[in-house]
């Protein structure tokens, strides 16, 4: 918070309250400081605390000043007490005016304290946001929701919101940022209201200067160039990204060899038409050529991984003395000690363009192996030992024995820290190295002294008496009979003041001094402590929370008045809040551990997410057609930190109507919970049955660990399978199929997550298993176990590629008398979400042309995603797919492949795109491929 505007508020009042103190004949204290008080001194009778205008909402404000205030009834009155009370009102930002006052009662005197706490902020709503977020104007506010109200402030958040907007092209924005008291409960609701009068647009983006490549060609390396979106606010001119796209170009030239590019540009704005011109002054310089001379060692394509000036120029030669330097390094770290490399400037002219020649010139040298390597001197450990400690060795199976000075030196001291552990301080070891004339092999000697060993003899722990003595040696590493290791008596200092903190002294003081005899055998240890002021944990305020339970939030922390102070628990407790997803920050402020009172209040500021939302989407997908979402939810229900939704989806291939709840906390746990029920009916394209089925779903999901997941799902479902009336079929199903079938299914599933991102992922591992368990209540048809498996993997060799693959499993296995599985319960394989290029669910069709599913499928895909700049993205793939165990007759092979190419549009929340796939090997009634559109990656 800002404070400025109160400052001089509440000095006058501290000034004005100490004032009329002194006006009370009180006889000067016995000494200098004030905590020694003379017997004279009158005594406080009652402190009164006057609330100001308190806000209606329910908040013990009284009760929450008297915590924060360092004098009682019944105390001498001290003037620095209430100088440090006034203090702690102030820090604790909850008050906009305080003012201190005294009256005698008698011999004694009262003290009165008048404070008017802020009005609290319990929301901003903005309205006229658009082309921006909501939440980014909120992150350029000062204020925030659980904030005080100050008027004053108002103005300069209109500053910050202009700011913005001008900074993202707008044109002389309009805003008004005011707030109004919420007569029901108090609070101060923020309105932001801003109007927009015009927006910037890149009209025009001359070159000059451009001679190896097009004017288009270099536009289309910039996202400020978009001429599609010019009629939207997405087309506006924005300065950042203007500049984001000078360092693109930059880059690019760079990457294509012009290494002392320079570009140099003139943006004008015309404000009152809004229309920009921008001129790019381009000094592409030579290109250059790099050629190696004297390379052996390496392949070419290894050293230009060293070669800085493609990344970072050439001005004044910086990038090639940084060449120069990296490949030495690599060099002498495969054991070519006197490597030499200087560069050779040619100047070429070729096709009318002006090219230099870069020839480094590489004097290799010797490359030197270690040929042995001994110990002299070491009592203590063998050299076997020894030898396991180090990195550098002769060559042996996968180790090429290269000899490499900086190497053998943190070897060294990997053999100091070693003799260290044991005892030996002063262990002193010195290298020998005897070079052959061709300096191709190296002999190693390492002469150890290693000096006294030093033992731990005695030890000896003062002051101690908030835990038992037991409990406090038990921690400590040094002891009687243990080698003695200097950096482990501050490990113990820091280990017994964590101890005796956690039992209430936060103040503690631990030291810890050694006494080594003249022989330097034998260490004695000794532990003062300091235990300082016993302290308990008072009064915790929670300031903020406009919808959360204060009683949750207080199980979250677990911090009870009374109970010894603890800054662990506190942490735990802070990080406990943190973690809840109704909350976007938590600030804890703690009365009284700094003044080191024996007593410490918390406040605990939280600032809620918006609990409401609701969402609606829609489009057009080839595996459902056209299709609409809706779905409306409260992320924080009754304040219990528990969600609850209702949803539905209408599509081309049917509907879904849906409600749930979940609950992250499962009887306080990290475990989450989810329950939920379901009305559904679909026609898949291609498929000769529907079905139509209601239902509900109670789950278990375990907190991350190590990026490992645990699910639980218990099931139950009213499935019924129909005949579609607009598909004809040579053999209809069976009757006991159409009858409606009651089915329980329990599914455990682990998923490990190793990827970079969920939306746009370019490395990493994604793998899942999953089981089903079904039972039939009815009949057994649904008698089975479901087997899932699937592998995900992405890597990036270079920036703009990628590499996705995928491979799945699935299989069914009956267990009861039926060996006849539902046609509805079986897997197909076809179409978007598996292999492209085949129309849904029809990668195996009888001969009528109607799918076959089958009891098992496997099925890959590998992507190729070549990101083209702009968010544009061109995708190669191949997917392969096979059905195991089909049910029925059919006509065409079980597994089936196909190649395609595709384009995808990169949004912030996931890509869409077109994609076509073509059949390999494609039958004569088949047609060659098919066209697939999609939201989202398929993997």
């Amino acid at each position: 918070m800002i404070w400025r505007q109160w400052w001089i508020r509440i000095g006058f009042s501290s000034i004005f309250g100490v004032l009329l103190f002194w006006i009370i004949p009180i006889p000067c204290p016995a000494g200098p400081q004030e905590t020694v008080l003379s017997k004279n001194n009158p005594v406080v009778s009652r402190v009164i605390i006057e609330i100001i205008n308190p806000p209606p909402y329910q908040k013990d404000w009284t009760a929450l000043a008297r915590t924060l205030i360092h004098i009682q009834s019944g105390d001498p009155f001290s003037s620095e007490k209430v100088l440090k009370s006034i203090t702690i009102l102030e820090k604790s930002e909850l008050f906009q005016s305080i003012f201190a006052d005294t009256r005698k009662a008698g011999d004694a005197i009262e003290l009165i304290f008048r404070l008017t706490p802020f009005a609290i902020i319990k929301d901003i709503r903005i309205q006229g946001s658009y082309p921006l977020f909501e939440e980014e104007i909120i992150k350029m506010l000062s204020i925030y929701v659980g904030d005080a109200y100050i008027t004053d402030e108002m103005p300069r958040q209109v500053e910050r919101i202009k700011a913005l907007y001008r900074r993202e092209g707008l044109i002389n924005p309009q805003v008004e940022v005011y707030g109004r008291r919420d007569p029901n409960d108090g609070y101060v609701v923020v309105h932001i209201q801003i109007q927009k009068q015009g927006r910037l647009v890149l009209e025009t983006i001359r070159f000059r200067g451009n001679r190896s490549f097009s004017e288009q060609r270099l536009r289309n390396q910039m996202d400020s160039w978009q001429p599609v979106m010019k009629q939207t606010y997405s087309g506006r001119f924005r300065e950042r990204v203007f500049k984001e796209d000078l360092k693109n170009l930059t880059r690019f030239y760079r990457e294509k060899g012009f290494a002392d590019i320079v570009l140099k540009s003139e943006v004008n704005k015309d404000q009152k038409t809004g229309k920009v011109t921008a001129h790019i002054q381009v000094e592409e310089g030579p290109r250059y050529r790099i050629g190696f001379k004297g390379r052996k060692a390496f392949w070419k394509r290894t050293l230009m991984h060293d070669v800085a000036i493609f990344k970072e120029g050439n001005r004044n030669n910086r990038g090639l003395r940084k060449t120069v330097r990296q490949i030495k390094e690599r060099y002498r770290a495969s054991g070519f000690l006197e490597t030499r490399v200087k560069w050779e400037k040619q100047q070429v002219s070729q096709n009318n363009r002006n090219e230099k020649q870069v020839t480094l010139i590489i004097e290799e040298g010797p490359q030197t192996v270690v040929e042995t390597i001994n110990m002299v001197g070491n009592r203590t450990f063998e050299n076997k030992q020894l030898k396991k400690e180090i990195q550098t060795a002769p060559p042996r199976t996968l180790h090429k024995g290269h000899f490499v000075p900086e190497i053998l030196a943190v070897d060294i001291l990997k053999l100091k820290t070693l003799y260290l552990k044991e005892g030996y301080a002063k262990t002193a070891i010195k290298e020998e190295v005897i070079y052959p004339d061709d300096k191709t092999k190296a002999a190693i000697t390492l002469k150890i002294d290693e000096g006294a060993r030093t033992m731990v003899t005695g030890l000896k722990l003062d002051g101690v008496s908030a835990v038992k003595i037991e409990k406090a040696l038990s921690i400590l590493k040094l002891k009687p009979g243990v080698p003695y290791r200097p950096y482990m008596l501050k490990n113990d200092e820091s280990a017994l003041s964590a101890l005796i903190a956690e039992s209430g002294y936060p103040h503690v003081v631990v030291k810890g001094q050694s006494h080594i005899s003249r022989d330097e055998t034998s260490a004695e240890v000794a532990y003062q402590v300091i235990e300082g002021v016993h302290v308990k944990m008072g009064d915790t305020f929670f300031l903020g929370n406009f919808r959360t339970r204060q009683s949750l939030l207080e199980k979250e922390i677990n911090l009870k008045s009374g109970e010894p102070f603890s800054l662990k628990k506190m942490l735990e407790g802070q990080r406990n809040l943190r973690n809840m997803d109704v909350l976007k920050s938590v600030r804890f402020k703690s009365i009284g551990l700094k003044e080191k009172k024996d007593t410490v209040d918390l406040i605990v500021e939280v600032e809620e997410k918006k609990p409401y939302f609701f969402e609606l989407g829609g489009g057009y997908q080839s595996d459902k057609h056209l299709f609409a979402q809706a779905k409306l939810g409260d992320h924080n229900l009754f304040g219990f930190n528990k969600s609850a939704y209702v949803g539905s989806e209408i599509s081309e291939i049917g509907y879904r109507i849906g409600m749930g709840g979940t609950d992250p906390r499962l009887l306080g746990t990290r475990i989450s919970a989810f329950t939920g029920f379901y009305l559904e009916e679909s026609e898949e394209f291609n498929l000769t049955f529907g079905t139509r089925s209601y239902g509900g779903t109670v789950g278990v999901t375990t907190p991350k660990w190590h990026h490992l997941i645990f699910k639980t799902d218990f099931n139950y479902e009213q499935r019924e399978q129909f005949q579609r009336e607009d598909v004809q079929i040579e053999k209809p199903l069976e009757e006991d199929e159409f009858e409606p079938r009651n089915i329980l299914e329990l599914t455990t599933s682990g998923i490990y997550d190793l990827r970079d991102s969920f939306v746009r992922p370019r490395k990493g591992l994604y793998t899942s298993l999953s089981v089903d368990f079904s039972k039939g209540l009815d009949n057994d048809l649904d008698d089975f176990f479901r087997y899932r498996y699937g592998l995900r993997y992405y890597y990036t060799p270079w920036q703009p590629l990628t590499l996705a693959m995928i491979g799945r499993a699935g299989f069914i296995d009956p267990y009861g008398t039926s060996e006849k599985v539902p046609e509805d319960q079986l897997f197909f394989l076809g179409g978007i979400s598996d292999v492209r290029g085949f129309d849904e669910n029809l990668l195996m069709y009888d001969d009528q042309g109607n799918p076959v599913g089958g009891r098992g499928v496997l099925s890959a895909s590998v992507e190729m995603r070549l990101d083209m700049g702009s968010n544009i993205e061109l995708t190669f793939f191949y997917d392969v797919g096979k059905v195991l165990e089909p049910e029925g007759e059919s006509v065409t092979e079980n597994e089936r492949a196909s190649i395609g190419v595709g384009l995808r549009y990169i949004t912030p929340v996931g890509p869409i795109g077109f994609l076509y796939g073509f059949k390999l090997n494609p039958r004569e009634e088949e047609s060659p491929g098919r066209l697939h559109f999609s939201i989202g990656y398929t993997f």
